[in-house]
């Protein structure tokens, strides 16, 4: 989190390998919920270092988030919540063989 106030970027790596593992599960009929875990709350951490947090989990919390971001001064870290019901297209493409 040190490395986030200093430069304003953070990328939940955790979060996007049991993401993956997930919709290998599923696409291998396997119980994807087995691959989850709670996930922090970023936006408090952030918080608690110094810079502005904000968790969004929709296009308009995002939005605002960003015009927070854009009108304040210094970092800001973004808690952006996806639905683990949408599936990347990668993996779309090669577990699930569709086009998008």
């Amino acid at each position: 989190m040190p490395t986030t106030v200093r430069t304003g970027t953070l990328f939940e790596q955790v979060a996007l390998a049991a993401r993956r593992l997930a919709e290998w599960r599923r696409a291998n009929e396997r119980d994807p919920q087995l691959s989850f875990v709670k996930s922090p709350d970023f936006a408090g951490l952030g918080r608690n270092f110094g810079c502005r947090g904000s968790t969004a989990r929709t296009i308009e919390e995002f939005s605002k988030a960003m015009d927070e971001f854009l009108a304040g001064d210094g970092p800001m870290v973004i808690d952006l919540r996806i639905s683990r019901n949408v599936i990347i297209i990668p993996y779309r493409r090669l577990h699930f063989g569709m086009d998008v």
